[in-house]
């Protein structure tokens, strides 16, 4: 059976696909998880392993190129190195990828390279242990460093470090970061706040990629990097002419990347979600579970969805944005 490659109506191609497989979180990031209690999903709403191999498999003959596990925190799903094999077995796609927290990687790190993970993004938003503690509302510094040893010593292809921007929080060490990615060897990507349900997002609080520039550039010379492809969301800089040495920015509220967006994200609970930042999703759990419904079906089902996909999201720093936003919380869409 053949597939026709996605492709959205401005023309834009589909390659990268974000899979969450939880809900579920080690950590309540007050930028993530909205301050009041959370009931998670139940076991029978989430994609089962067999599944999301199954989506991988009919998304890869779509012409997914790209997949990357998201949560919640997907490290917190039991048996997730075997899920990651499984659809590794299943797409024979060589482009798999992680984004985490960090807390299990002390464990899970060759688990999860030996199952087929390339590329792993770790957050981490402060150096400081009181303010980690604060932010995440959990004392696991010291298990996160350790997980990015632990990452750093399983030699995956790609260690990035993803660091939310919060004026009133981190912008005071913004040196500091990019120092640490420097002694680590891993590129440090600061990535500007946006606006999820109840995720107490002020426009005061965000710190525009050419405010951190400025002050790195107090310290270090800084000369743009080429993209590696066309779609590529992060804007990366070389420092002190050294090409092992970056800092990376994703400035999707200042420097919007939709116009060459090339993702789409599957909900835990199976909704495939074209846009982020919009609330259109079509759900593919129900279709999953027909057993009436071919992978044509389903992947007729994805097409249509991705033929929807926005042209863009609002300008949050405009005066006509306005909140409360009426969505899923960030850590029920995916990271």
């Amino acid at each position: 059976m053949k597939f026709t490659n996605l492709v959205d109506r401005f023309d834009r191609p589909i390659r990268s696909l974000r899979i969450s497989i939880t809900d579920r979180c080690n950590f309540r990031c007050k930028y993530c998880m909205p301050e009041e209690i959370m009931n998670f999903m139940a076991k029978d709403r989430l994609l089962t392993f067999e599944e999301i191999t199954r989506l991988a498999t009919i998304f890869a003959k779509m012409g997914v190129e790209k997949i990357r596990f998201t949560g919640g925190e997907p490290t917190v799903r039991a048996d997730f190195p075997r899920l990651v094999q499984m659809v590794r077995d299943a797409t024979k796609l060589k482009n798999l990828a992680i984004t985490t927290n960090g807390a299990r990687l002390e464990e899970l790190a060759i688990p999860l390279k030996e199952s087929g993970i390339r590329k792993i993004n770790i957050s981490l938003d402060t150096l400081k242990e009181e303010k980690f503690n604060a932010i995440t509302q959990r004392t696991a510094f010291r298990k996160v460093m350790a997980g990015i040893d632990a990452a750093l010593s399983a030699e995956f292809d790609e260690v990035k470090i993803n660091t939310v921007a919060i004026r009133s929080f981190n912008l005071d060490e913004v040196i500091d970061l990019v120092e640490f990615g420097i002694k680590k060897g891993v590129t440090v990507r600061f990535i500007e706040l946006m606006p999820f349900y109840n995720n107490q997002w002020e426009r005061e609080n965000v710190v525009p990629m050419d405010e951190i520039l400025s002050i790195l550039e107090t310290k270090y010379d800084l000369a743009p990097q080429q993209r590696d492809s066309a779609s590529q969301t992060s804007l990366e800089f070389i420092i002190d002419g050294d090409p092992q040495k970056k800092v990376g920015f994703i400035a999707s509220v200042t420097r919007s990347f939709c116009q060459w967006c090339d993702r789409v994200r599957i909900t835990a609970d199976g909704k495939i979600r074209p846009c982020l930042h919009s609330s259109y999703e079509v759900d593919l759990l129900g279709l999953l579970r027909d057993e009436h419904k071919t992978d044509a079906d389903i992947a007729g089902a994805i097409q249509n969805a991705v033929w929807n996909k926005s042209e863009g999201h609002e300008d949050f720093l405009s005066e006509d944005f306005a909140l409360p936003i009426k969505d899923r919380p960030m850590m029920r869409i995916g990271g």
